[in-house]
């Protein structure tokens, strides 16, 4: 699969995440691909485009719980999330912070493991069921 649009997705609270996202968006931006972010993250990289449509890979520097929101937002919007580990426990969130750019570059050669990716809907289902009820995202 060629990558050629990137949602970044970033616990802003974080200064680290924050910081590696930044550079993650020069480096991707740098090798043709077209990033983005949410609207909600629009005071944060104020210049940056928040169209989240035909995005092909979610980037997510944060925890658990950022790769969720992610998961949230994208069910239907792309199918791959990389979610580099800033939080504690990182259940979702496989590469850590010192292997983002290999792991970027690995994705963008199509030389990744599955075991760093994880699928949108997948986790979208397993996001759904832990709501009481039926609930509706």
């Amino acid at each position: 699969m060629e990558i050629k649009k990137a949602v970044i997705v970033v616990n802003n609270k974080k200064k680290e995440a924050l910081s590696s996202a930044k550079d993650s968006i020069e480096w991707l931006s740098s090798r043709g691909i077209d990033v983005c972010i949410f609207k909600e993250d629009k005071n944060v990289f104020p210049s940056m485009n928040t169209d989240i449509k035909d995005v092909d890979i979610a980037i997510v520097f944060g925890g658990d719980g950022t790769v969720l929101k992610a998961v949230r937002y994208l069910t239907e919007k792309c199918t791959l999330i990389l979610a580099i580990n800033f939080g504690k426990v990182g259940f979702l969130s496989e590469v850590e912070p010192t292997k983002t750019k290999q792991a970027l570059d690995q994705v963008l050669q199509g030389e990744y493991f599955e075991d760093i990716l994880h699928d949108v809907s997948l986790a979208s289902s397993v996001y759904k069921a832990g709501l009481p009820g039926d609930q509706k995202i």
